[in-house]
């Protein structure tokens, strides 16, 4: 994402994380940087689909058990286009 990376996402979302987090790149350099930000897995690619899966149930798991500390709308959602990342 050359305009808006996955780091400036949450940088933008500050409080607002969402539970699971995944991060996909081709770059390993990142990945200390990602989990201490919280996130659940991080995809390195070319990745599998036995990988894919993986990632994808340890998210489902963990929301699953996630109890939010109170409902809120949601305010936001980030798209990113080639134009770049929309709020």
């Amino acid at each position: 994402m050359p305009e808006c990376g996955g780091f400036d996402v949450l940088e933008l979302l500050g409080c607002d994380l969402p539970p699971a987090i995944i991060f996909v790149t081709a770059y390993d350099e990142y990945a200390l940087r990602a989990f201490e930000a919280g996130a659940l897995d991080y995809l390195l690619k070319p990745f599998d689909d036995a990988r894919f899966g993986r990632a994808l149930n340890r998210a489902k798991d963990k929301l699953a058990h996630y109890i939010p500390q109170r409902p809120q709308p949601v305010e936001r959602l980030v798209v990113k286009s080639r134009a770049g990342c929309c709020f």
